[in-house]
């Protein structure tokens, strides 16, 4: 357990995984409100009650700093495997592949 809280810590605060983490989740965040058109939906939100529009806002960024979070740490992985041989870097990568369609997109994935 300690470890993957190590692995976190470093796919957000070390230097070059740090910028990488600000550019995905802004541009992320983004792209969510520009073609999701949200800004519609936050202007339509804002005539109801306060805590309905900022829990939207909230999970909104939270969901950009999640994804933001599981591309870095897919790098670091991608990182790691280059230690392993080919077949289980395949597999690896297969699967880091669903887990970033997953996160970025739950629909694409379910559907």
């Amino acid at each position: 357990m300690g470890e993957r809280i190590v692995r976190i810590g470093e796919a957000i605060f070390k230097w070059p995984y740090f910028v990488v983490f600000i550019l995905v989740a802004v541009l992320f965040f983004s792209l969510n409100i520009y073609l999701n058109q949200s800004y519609e939906i936050i202007l339509n939100l804002l005539g109801f009650e306060n805590w309905f529009a900022t829990g939207f806002i909230f999970f909104s960024i939270l969901v950009s700093f999640l994804v933001a979070l599981n591309i870095n740490l897919a790098i670091i992985r991608i990182i790691s495997f280059r230690n392993f041989g080919v077949k289980a870097g395949g597999v690896g990568l297969v699967g880091m592949f669903g887990g970033i369609l997953g996160g970025s997109c739950p629909v694409c994935f379910a559907g």
